[in-house]
């Protein structure tokens, strides 16, 4: 878990913060298996990544689409 956001991060968390996502609580940086989500509504079962540069490497690419297959059967099952 990071403890510096970035700037995006930042002006999201200021927009979602104190349920303003019509009433919905939405935690930041929310553990889900051994994955670390950086915006995460339990309610809507509505997880929101925030993605850097970084994630245009393919091997960042990879473990992304390992990371979505993964959470995505865990939410639909």
């Amino acid at each position: 878990m990071r403890r510096n956001m970035t700037k995006w991060e930042v002006r999201l968390l200021n927009d979602l913060k104190g349920k303003k996502m019509f009433g919905f609580k939405v935690r930041r940086q929310y553990g889900i298996d051994n994955y670390v989500i950086d915006f995460y509504c339990p309610e809507l079962k509505l997880a929101i990544e925030v993605d850097g540069d970084v994630h245009y490497f393919q091997d960042k690419m990879d473990s992304d689409a390992r990371k979505n297959k993964k959470l995505l059967r865990q939410v639909l099952s």
